[in-house]
């Protein structure tokens, strides 16, 4: 079930970061809401498997350093000056869940 998990949970950040560098444009059902919804659904993915496999270690430690990578992205899109101040405060709120997630 674990491995299940870890191979969607794969899946779906692979189609998350080509997503980010395609400008969120989706060619399918799957790529629209992954350009939607954007982390939140591989957290959603990520916090189903810890709750049906509380005790392996691997997803822990991939979804910590899903939320990391995550959180360091957006801190490093917010430090880029040509961001306006609206897309900076959704980088921030965005922000603001992962480290609340990470605590």
């Amino acid at each position: 079930t674990s491995r299940a998990f870890l191979k969607s949970t794969s899946f779906l950040q692979r189609t998350y970061q080509d997503m980010a560098k395609k400008g969120g444009v989706g060619h399918s059902p799957l790529k629209d809401h992954v350009a939607t919804y954007k982390y939140s659904l591989i957290s959603s993915m990520y916090e189903r498997a810890l709750s049906e496999c509380p005790t392996v270690e691997s997803v822990w430690v991939s979804y910590l350093n899903f939320l990391r990578g995550e959180w360091i992205r957006l801190r490093d899109e917010m430090q880029k000056p040509q961001k306006q101040q609206q897309q900076q405060l959704q980088y921030q709120q965005q922000q603001t869940e992962l480290s609340a997630a990470l605590q």
